[in-house]
């Protein structure tokens, strides 16, 4: 017998489903917006014509005037049509524009298009086991060491090292750190900066992950770094010999790995 369908039930979930689809559009536009630099043109909150955005941002006209149709549908610009100029409203800014820093939920949406750009491999798992590596991923490093510059400041870090008794404490006086699944190695410049006296060592199985803080780091380790599998990061003395590492430092590489057990 078949069960009789809640009608009111059914178009609650197509309604969400509808929802599903426009904002998961509406997640590839912000994420262009961020990369593009179109929220920060609009940042000030100062309303702006097509090409003054464009001119402000570096882009095309005919593309940001696309971009800005799309937000302005979705309620994330203000748009008057009289004068046909947009601007961001200060209470979207805040979540949308660099100055927002960990804030900014635009720079975590640039995981969506990237996600969908392998949703075949993935799907080739599904049906055949497997798994998808970190090279599948395009902008995935970019895009991590994004997040963690925002993420992990100076605050932050001596706020977690906290929570282990005496780690402070050791740092400061001088000990090695290994940072297991270092990506960028921010995290391992960080600690670096705020701890001269301590060597903090990266290891990242990706060297595609090293590139975007490479500047950084060779500032702080004073030479260029050695080739991919193990490579120090944030270093400011690799000069003399040192005893082996006293503390250690893994966060989500344990869990991205094909067997974390």
């Amino acid at each position: 017998m078949t069960a009789e369908l809640d009608i009111e039930v059914r178009e609650r979930f197509r309604r969400r489903m509808i929802d599903v689809l426009n904002d998961g559009m509406l997640a590839l536009g912000i994420s262009i917006g961020h990369r593009a630099g179109l929220f920060d043109a609009l940042g000030d909150g100062v309303w702006r014509t097509s090409d003054e955005i464009a001119d402000v941002a570096g882009a095309d006209e005919r593309y940001v005037r696309e971009w800005l149709g799309a937000m302005t549908v979705a309620d994330v610009v203000a748009y008057d049509p009289e004068a046909v100029v947009w601007r961001l409203p200060p209470e979207h800014a805040a979540s949308l524009t660099s100055p927002a820093g960990a804030d900014n939920i635009a720079r975590l949406l640039q995981f969506v298009p990237m996600l969908g750009e392998v949703e075949s491999q993935v799907l080739e798992c599904v049906r055949h086991g497997g798994g998808v590596g970190y090279d599948a991923f395009a902008g995935f490093h970019r895009v991590s060491a994004d997040d963690t510059a925002h993420d992990y400041d100076d605050a932050l870090v001596l706020e977690l090292l906290g929570f282990v008794p005496g780690a402070v404490e050791r740092l400061r006086a001088g000990i090695d750190v290994a940072d297991i699944g270092c990506g960028s190695g921010h995290i391992a410049c960080v600690m670096a900066r705020l701890f001269p006296a301590s060597r903090c060592t990266g290891y990242d199985i990706a060297a595609a992950a090293l590139d975007p803080l490479l500047d950084d780091s060779r500032a702080l380790a004073g030479e260029p770094l050695p080739a991919p599998r193990e490579v120090l990061r944030g270093s400011r003395d690799r000069g003399r010999a040192r005893d082996p590492m006293r503390s250690g430092s893994r966060r989500e590489a344990t869990d991205d790995r094909g067997s974390p057990d």
